[in-house]
């Protein structure tokens, strides 16, 4: 995940947000993080360019505006305190990112077995009001 690798990354590399962001970015394929470093390419805030970024994103992504909120939190501290702070908020949000996608998953599995469920017993009905 994006921020935990932007923690190891400060922890052993210490570079430039800059550079953490578009290494990345050509590592991972990412086409919002992709985004991100061509707006930090223009502009030297961080958390600027991510709110470019998330501004640009379809609505096809999936992502609440709840979502985004936590994604601008997490841009806004970025590169504001030393090492050791910046691991602590990659990892503080880090563990916010995965309850977030935990919740996700299980709506999923839920909202599949409800429309599997209604596909089955709209047949059963229409077969039923056919015969």
């Amino acid at each position: 995940m994006f921020s935990e690798n932007i923690a190891s990354a400060i922890r052993y590399h210490g570079a430039d947000l800059y550079i953490l962001t578009a290494n990345e970015s050509r590592h991972r394929k990412a086409p919002f993080i992709e985004k991100v470093t061509q707006y930090m390419d223009n502009t030297a805030d961080i958390s600027e360019s991510f709110r470019k970024a998330l501004t640009e994103l379809s609505f096809s992504c999936g992502l609440s505006q709840e979502d985004k909120a936590v994604i601008l939190q997490f841009a806004e501290k970025l590169g504001t305190t030393d090492t050791e702070g910046q691991i602590r908020h990659c990892q503080y949000f880090q563990k916010i990112f995965s309850e977030n996608a935990e919740a996700l998953k299980n709506e999923c599995l839920t909202k599949s077995k409800l429309y599997r469920s209604l596909g089955f017993f709209s047949g059963l009905a229409l077969a039923v009001v056919l015969v």
